[in-house]
């Protein structure tokens, strides 16, 4: 075999760190092919070489080689050049795209220093004065959902159209007649949108496209340094980020004002790492069957403004069916529903030094899982719960801070599963919230069981309640058949429960539980609560017995932002942020859940044979049971709902090849039945993608 040495240099020596290398490789093969008549060998040679940098730039063109000094236009194409292994490396600039990495291993990472933006919208022009306020052509056609998605107070939550005026989001109206400053009206069937407000010199843009980022069996891909805005995210589409594959990680990226989730993750050993998720429509981050899936220092603040039935699946963070979940040094709050949600058999997980804040409903709440540990979090203001464990079993609550919650921990049994072995030790409760019922709830809501038959355990907590708190109560306490047990002093509660040891309750103006007003930590000289048992600590790598409450604090950058909510007029009161004056680390900043929002609405649960409102009817009925002497002014309990049975209906349909692939479907006619209710509670709306088919193919029977 001849083969000249300049070829075989040509191959040694090729610069690996830009594309047009393999295009010298190309040449290389070619003239080894031509001396061995062997092909096939050269281009085994080829790829065998180091990884490859596509550079791409908004100063690009698609037609370069994606070398440095010859940027490809858009990252669509730099995706399209690179091979397994590769680097996508994206210069500043704002990218308007849909990018699918499908079935190989890419990283797409933005330029040193560069701010990289997959942006959904684009410019409005053509305006002109038309009846109700200034109309512009504009033609989108995307699927509409309603209920149970949505609520009859909020139906135009389901319709994914966005628009924005001098960058921040229009509210969508479902009429002309109804249009006011600040809001929208999409008329669909003329292909016109009008605002309220004169467009000129100002700028109007809006959402034309579905989703920015879809990681499809991208096995090994990573993503850093970006951020995808203002996708008008459709049902099926699940989110402006889809993670659906193997070993990824995903870092240093934000997903916000997208129409409905900002990231979904469906994968096994996935790894979110500083991911911002703010101000997305329905939810901020999601996960499904996603064995070892890890979130790190997570900001997830803001989701669900658009105010989607938060009893489903809307809020800050929800994970189903996922072994060894992980949610470490993450905020979550002010969100319009749960902070962090586990549901449907999450399993042999943890959450652990978080805080969740003025969430709608719970800061933490877990459902439905099994063996998770909940460890040095802070919960604040939250509108249900500060850590609500709901029919789960193996929970360990421990070292938590928990103040001004409506129930600072309530655990509470029902009728899908039994809630067992549930342990709440080491603790700070305390403040009381508007509405509150007690500073710990346990009760079951089908009135069968007692707390002890559930083996709650409860000993070792802090208890701290203000003269002027609404609830003087401490604990509720289940003793099905018999009436609960209400107590308003820790002797009472030791009597009621036979637990409570190393527990204290101190009624005072401040917190005597927290170090100063900016640090709620109990000091270090403080009494040590009880030692963390091996299994917990083993888990947690903390050791030993440290003073009652949280063990560390998260440095809160994250904030409310200006523009959170786009629904139309919610009465959600806002105030500024004003000093924590009782010292109690508690500020007036954010937004109070308000009793006209739907989805701040306490939910019912239909106990046995009755309705829901006979349910909340005896709820109501029996919060005034009570062994001891109550004031007459205690709160009527706000109650549970249930998820209402689903509907069969087809999702995911698609005109054309192409649309089917970015769908996620099977093919271009590809439409699949599934059952609303269960695919609902198993976290899975619309996430119509070859691989998850499989999996849920039992829900289409």
């Amino acid at each position: 075999m001849n083969v000249s040495p300049s070829a075989i240099r040509q191959l040694q020596t090729a610069t690996p760190s830009r594309p047009a290398s393999r295009l010298r490789l190309a040449g290389a093969a070619a003239a080894i092919g031509v001396a061995c008549g062997s092909i096939g060998v050269a281009f085994v040679a080829a790829e065998a070489g180091a990884a490859d940098i596509v550079h791409v730039s908004t100063f690009g063109d698609d037609s370069a080689s994606g070398s440095a000094d010859s940027p490809v236009r858009t990252i669509e194409q730099g995706v399209r050049l690179a091979e397994s292994g590769d680097t996508v490396q994206i210069a500043g600039g704002t990218y308007h795209e849909s990018v699918q990495v499908y079935a190989k291993e890419v990283h797409l990472v933005a330029a040193p220093g560069a701010d990289v933006v997959l942006d959904g919208a684009r410019v409005v022009d053509g305006w002109s004065a038309s009846p109700g306020g200034w109309s512009a052509p504009w033609s989108t056609d995307f699927e509409r959902v309603g209920a149970p998605y949505t609520t009859s107070d909020v139906p135009e939550a389901g319709w994914p159209e966005q628009f924005f005026l001098d960058g921040a989001p229009l509210a969508e109206e479902t009429s002309l007649a109804e249009l006011d400053p600040g809001e929208f009206f999409y008329d669909k069937s003329l292909g016109s949108v009008v605002i309220a407000e004169n467009p000129n010199g100002r700028l109007v843009e809006g959402s034309d496209l579905s989703w920015g980022l879809y990681l499809n069996k991208a096995d090994g891909s990573t993503v850093d340094g970006l951020t995808v805005r203002r996708y008008a995210t459709q049902n099926r589409h699940m989110a402006a980020v889809r993670a659906y594959a193997d070993d990824l990680s995903i870092t240093d990226t934000t997903v916000e004002l997208n129409a409905r989730i900002g990231l979904s993750a469906m994968g096994d050993r996935i790894e979110l790492v500083d991911v911002r998720a703010l101000d997305n429509g329905h939810l901020g981050v999601h996960g499904h069957r996603s064995t070892d899936l890890t979130m790190t220092d997570l900001q997830v603040i803001g989701n669900n403004r658009e105010h989607f039935d938060a009893k489903h699946s809307a809020g800050g963070i929800k994970v189903t069916e996922t072994a060894r979940l992980v949610v470490e040094s993450t905020v979550s709050s002010d969100n319009n529903g749960p902070g962090i949600w586990t549901d449907l058999a999450v399993t042999d997980s943890r959450v652990v030094s978080s805080t969740a804040e003025r969430n709608s409903r719970s800061g933490i709440e877990i459902e439905l899982s099994q063996d998770i540990v909940v460890f040095d979090n802070t919960l604040v203001d939250n509108g249900e719960a500060g850590i609500w464990v709901l029919e789960s079993s193996g929970v360990d609550v421990w070292h938590n801070t928990a103040l001004h919650n409506v129930r600072d921990i309530w655990v509470l049994d029902g009728d899908r599963a039994d809630l067992t072995g549930v342990v709440v030790k080491n603790n700070v409760l305390g403040g009381g919230a508007d509405g509150a019922q007690a500073l710990f709830n346990a009760d079951d809501w089908t009135e069968r069981r007692s707390a002890a038959d559930m083996d709650v355990q409860i000993a070792s907590n802090r208890y701290w309640l203000h003269p002027d708190s609404p609830t003087k109560l401490m604990s509720r306490w289940a003793n099905w058949p018999q009436p609960l047990s209400l107590s308003a002093a820790i002797d009472d509660h030791r009597a009621a429960t036979g637990q409570g040891d190393g527990s204290d309750l101190v009624v005072s103006s401040s917190n005597p539980f927290a170090r100063s007003s900016s640090d709620i930590r109990q000091a270090d000289d403080a009494p040590a609560a009880s030692p963390l048992p091996a299994a917990v600590a083993d888990t947690v790598g903390v050791t030993g017995a440290h003073p009652a409450g949280a063990l560390s604090t998260l440095d809160h950058t994250a904030t409310p932002r200006s523009n959170p909510d786009t629904t139309r007029n919610d009465d959600q009161s806002t105030v500024g942020d004003e000093p924590d004056s009782a010292g109690d680390g508690r500020t007036t900043s954010g937004t109070t859940p308000s009793t006209d929002d739907p989805a701040s609405t306490p939910r019912t649960v239909p106990a046995p044979g009755s309705t829901p409102e006979g349910a909340e009817n005896a709820e109501i009925a029996r919060s005034s049971q009570t062994d001891i002497a109550t004031p007459s002014t205690l709160p009527a309990a706000p109650v549970l709902d249930t998820v209402a049975p689903g509907q069969p209906t087809v999702v995911g349909s698609a005109d054309d090849a192409a649309t089917a692939e970015a769908a996620g479907l099977r093919s271009a006619d590809d439409a699949v039945a599934v059952d609303d209710a269960r695919l609902a509670r198993s976290g899975g709306w619309g996430a119509i993608h070859d691989h998850v088919l499989d999996a849920l193919a039992d829900l289409a029977a």
